[in-house]
Formats: C-alpha cells, structure tokens, sequence
C-alpha cells in the first residue's frame, strides 16, 4: 500500500502578490501485491494519480499494472520480464530480456545482452501546462522505445555498446527564439553509441576513466529541440579521490563535453577538499572551475565558476 501527498504554494511578491500565486498539489495512492512462484515473480499493481493545480488545473488518471519476471537462471544467466499497464483503459506493453555469460570460471569476465521494449507517458506538465513561454499539448501520445545493449565486464575495465530507436518522441520545440516553447510529438529518433570505463584503487585513493560517444539520425528538424535532439554526443574524463592524510581527502574531475548543437566542446573542472575527525567536517571547493559557459537547455545558461565551503558538527 502506498498513499503520497505533496503540496506546493509559490508567491511572487510583485506589485500584488495575489496575480503571482501558485498552488500545486499532487498526491498518489496505490496498492499491489508480489507472488514468487519459481522460477516466475507476478506482480501486481492500481494506482490513482490525481493533481490539483493552479497552472495545469485538476487532473487525474488511473494506472493498472501486471507484470510477469523470470528470475535469473544460475546456469544461462537468462532473465526476462513482460509487463502490461492499463492507462485510462488504453493497454501499453513493455518487455526486457538479459542473458549473460561468465568469460571464466571465477566470473571476473562476463558479456551480456539486454534487449528492452517501454513506453513512457507524457507527464502532466507535457499535456496541460501553459505559459507565454511554453505550451502544453492535451493530445500528446505515449512514447515508445526499443533498445539494445551488449556490455563486457571484467575486474577494472566495463566497454559497452548499444542502440536504441524511439517513435513518438516527446519533446518542447520552437521555430524561432522569440516563439513559445510546445511539447510535441516529434517522430522517430535512432540513438547509438558506446562507452569505455577503467578504474583501480588502493589504500590512498581511486581512479576512474572513462568515455562516451553517441550519434542519432532523426526526420529533418527546421526547429529548436529542447531535450530530446540535444543529448551528449562525447564525453572523455577523469575522476579521482586521493586520501592525503591527517583527515583530509581530496575529491576532483576533469571532463571534456560536447552536447549536439554546441560548437565546440568545454572542458569542465570540480574539486573538493574534505577534512573530518571526531564528529567535525570541514569542505572547501569549487564547480565549473574554468568558468566555462554553455548551456545544457537553450536559453539557460549554467552557473560559472562555483566556489563552496562549510563546516559541521555531528553528534
């Protein structure tokens, strides 16, 4: 059984607070029950959304799910799950299937292949909010997304490669600067990629590697893509954390990013000192130490060079 409820009131003191207040309240109450019947799991599951809002008024909608898992087997590595959800009536399938297979006899080497199929829902928001900047779509479709991906694990090195293709992608879209961001349907986009990650530690700290590279191919957009057509195409850094003795410790990154529509690529730097003993902590450290400038959503520029420092005291 769960039940949430979750209320929020926003006043911007203007000229009249009264013109800039709102109130957004959500809650959820649900109910399920789980059954191991080996070598299967059944699960089932009703769930009530409703939402009561100033911007996106009362809303609400029921989700009935079920789902069928079969466990790992020891000797395959085969695991696969099937699930229907219900929404207002309307089915939605999902399904997942992994096998992995042990590279050596102590299991130190493994490959494994996860192919999923899964929908998102647009969120309330998407369907209903409504602003001079942006404007929700009450007819938005659900999401569906078909993906694969094959992984190669062993002791301190994990490479992986995978795929996936996504229709009714939803997405907020604008034709120009000056116009009102829309959620939208926007079709088909095909992502692919892979990423490379090596790490190792001891007594006085731990390294890691790592890298990422992604590339897509999607209907000719004459428009401005908000999230879905703006992922991050490379990604190459290093992060550490270094034991320098007397309490203290050192947390830092480095890592070079190129999100699709930049120009080039930032470089962006992190570093924290730490100290503790005896119930008292002390940090001192920084963000975006380059003060590199960038913007992850159009029209809204990170914070530049970030300086932090505390102190605590537990008991």
């Amino acid at each position: 059984m769960l039940a949430r409820q979750h209320d929020d009131l926003f006043i911007l003191d203007r000229t009249n607070p009264a013109l800039h207040a709102g109130e957004h309240a959500s809650s959820v109450l649900a109910a399920g029950a789980k059954a191991h019947i080996e070598p299967l799991s059944v699960n089932l599951e009703i769930r009530r959304e409703k939402l009561h809002s100033s911007s996106l008024g009362r809303r609400s909608r029921g989700i009935g799910h079920i789902g069928l898992e079969l466990l790992p087997a020891a000797d395959t590595g085969l695991s696969a799950s099937w699930g229907m959800d219900i929404v207002d009536g309307m089915p939605r399938l999902t399904a997942a299937g992994r096998v992995k297979s042990e590279i050596d006899a102590d299991g130190r080497r493994s490959i494994s292949l996860l192919v999923t199929n899964t929908y998102r829902l647009p969120s309330m928001t998407e369907l209903y909010y409504s602003t001079p900047s942006n404007i929700g779509d009450p007819n938005l479709q659900p999401e569906y997304a078909r993906q694969a991906m094959l992984t190669f694990d062993a002791e301190n090195l994990s490479i992986s490669l995978f795929r996936r293709k996504s229709e009714n992608v939803i997405d907020w879209i604008r034709y120009a600067s000056a116009d009102p961001w829309q959620a939208t349907n926007i079709g088909s986009v095909t992502v692919g990629g892979g990423g490379i990650t090596w790490s190792t530690g001891g007594v006085r700290g731990r390294l890691r590697l790592f890298g990422e590279a992604m590339d897509g191919e999607s209907a000719t957009a004459d428009y401005q893509s908000k999230y879905a057509l703006r992922y991050v195409e490379m990604r190459l850094g290093i992060k550490s954390t270094v034991d320098l003795g007397a309490g203290w410790s050192l947390n830092c990154s480095l890592e070079a990013r190129r999100r699709r529509g930049w120009e080039e690529a930032v470089l962006l730097a992190d570093a924290f000192f730490s100290w503790g003993e005896s119930g008292f902590a002390l940090h001192i450290g920084g963000t975006n130490l380059f003060d590199e400038t960038y913007e992850d959503v159009p029209g809204a520029v990170a914070p530049g060079r970030w300086l932090t420092a505390g102190v605590s005291r537990s008991w």
